[in-house]
């Protein structure tokens, strides 16, 4: 019983992959002076579209926003309210996804360190045995 601590550092190396694939990169579109790079979230499953450049004589430092048309990035949709909507909903998916990942991570680490500490009480325990 040695070998508690596998399972979880096992399952803690699957998370931290988890994590460094979660992004993809589809490609930049530029338009003048803007910039638009489209990353599919693969948890989710939703396009985000991250801004740079210069728009209007306005800086655009990395906004990012779910997609809405893939083709343009620069079109508004009709309705602003059912963008914001859309806006929020995305964001809020986003942090639930990361949030669930975040307590899975602590929760394994936990169970890491305590499978890492029985096991350590237990090689004490059969050392002194031994020794007496």
């Amino acid at each position: 019983m040695g070998r508690r601590w596998l399972l979880p550092a096992l399952l803690l190396v699957i998370l931290l992959v988890a994590f460094v694939s979660r992004w993809e990169d589809l490609g930049t579109r530029t338009e003048d002076a803007k910039r638009a790079t489209y990353l599919h979230d693969r948890w989710a499953g939703r396009v985000w579209v991250k801004y740079s450049g210069v728009s209007g004589g306005q800086l655009i430092a990395g906004e990012t926003l779910a997609a809405h048309n893939l083709h343009n990035p620069w079109t508004k949709p009709l309705d602003s309210r059912n963008k914001e909507a859309n806006i929020l909903y995305a964001r809020r998916e986003r942090a639930i996804w990361t949030g669930a990942w975040v307590v899975l991570v602590l929760a394994n680490a936990y169970w890491l360190y305590a499978s890492l500490k029985r096991s350590r009480a237990s090689q004490q325990a059969a050392s002194s045995g031994v020794a007496e």
